[in-house]
């Protein structure tokens, strides 16, 4: 089919008190063209928002970093309209994955070029539940496959979320048990994914935990919140003595980082942690991509949506996002499937 030469985007030239104030819709931003081998271009249809989507752009570190205008998006749903060289996928096929740069992944746009090794066909599922997956899915997974022996106790702090409704029942599904903590208004959702679950408006969570653990120790931390420190500096009250503990933020913050190298770096016999510490960066890892793809298909996993949007809503969608009262994934459509909508498989 004919490609126009110019397309709608988002972009933002400014990151000054963040990026959602200067998010504007580009009327007349040119079509990117693919370069390289293994390259193709997207007629993209669904994007689910990432707090990696702002955050990044919102530091000291990567402020001047991102070439301006830039446009954020990284996980995405979009049908092949250029095929890649490398002949990986033909035209009219509908792939997911994620973009090639996290920091301004250009995906909340009408065309994107993506790249042939990062994605893999939508398959059975909808173009809004495949979008969900690469982030969210990925690290969920990663942050749980290696980390623990069949049948373990594994903590989710922060189960409410993208990646804790994806950790909750990629846990299940590997057959582990799980215990979450989250607010009181999201713990029937918890625990319909199969979750026990720790309101930590109602106590002290830390308490909560080492009262959980005289029944059975985790042997696994998930930390999908990082706000309190206390919860690795005492992990070894609450954990088995070979427990990992996994911070799965991406926030290159100072607030997020002091408390972080004093972990990392601080032995364990001069007063400094007594469990693993880890943080998590989700890797596109094909293979799991389709082990999660057929989960959903199978109805082992329900992608949990806190909103879908249209693509002229996406400032509103940011700024949902940047509430971190998220329920689930945030979903922007930017087109229509082709033969079928955003959510019925087609």
């Amino acid at each position: 089919m004919a490609l126009p030469s110019k397309m709608k985007a988002w972009q933002y030239s400014s990151n000054t008190k963040g990026i959602t104030p200067h998010l504007i819709l580009n009327p007349s931003v040119p079509v990117p063209i693919p370069s390289r081998l293994g390259e193709m271009l997207i007629r993209v249809l669904s994007v689910a928002l990432n707090p990696v989507d702002h955050r990044p752009a919102e530091t000291v570190l990567y402020r001047f970093a991102i070439p301006k205008p830039a446009t954020p998006g990284v996980d995405f749903a979009g049908e092949v309209v250029q095929a890649p060289a490398d002949g990986a996928f033909r035209e009219g096929d509908v792939v997911f994955g994620a973009s090639g740069s996290i920091f301004a992944g250009g995906m909340l746009a009408e065309y994107a070029v993506a790249e042939s090794s990062r994605v893999v066909e939508v398959g059975k599922i909808t173009p809004n539940e495949a979008a969900a997956i690469a982030i969210a899915g990925l690290t969920a997974y990663q942050s749980i496959i290696s980390r623990v022996k069949p049948n373990s106790h594994i903590l989710i702090n922060g189960g409410s979320g993208g990646l804790g409704t994806f950790g909750i029942q990629i846990a299940k599904a590997l057959g582990h048990s799980v215990t979450v903590s989250c607010s009181g208004r999201n713990a029937e959702l918890c625990r319909s994914l199969g979750a026990e679950v720790i309101d930590y408006t109602q106590g002290t969570l830390l308490q909560d935990l080492k009262n959980a653990a005289k029944v059975r120790e985790f042997d696994l931390v998930v930390d999908n919140v990082f706000a309190d420190p206390d919860l690795y500096w005492k992990a070894h009250e609450y954990t088995v003595r070979d427990a990992e503990y996994a911070v799965t933020p991406i926030n290159t913050t100072y607030a997020f980082m002091r408390p972080f190298v004093a972990m990392k770096l601080l032995p364990g016999l001069l007063g400094g942690g007594q469990r693993r510490l880890t943080v998590m960066f989700g890797q596109p890892k094909l293979e799991q991509l389709v082990q999660i793809r057929d989960w959903i298909a199978e109805r082992k996993i329900e992608v949990v949506f806190d909103q879908v949007v249209p693509f002229e809503e996406v400032k509103q969608a940011f700024e949902r996002l940047t509430s971190g009262r998220t329920v689930g994934k945030i979903i922007v459509e930017v087109a229509r499937a082709p033969g079928s909508s955003n959510t019925q498989t087609s």
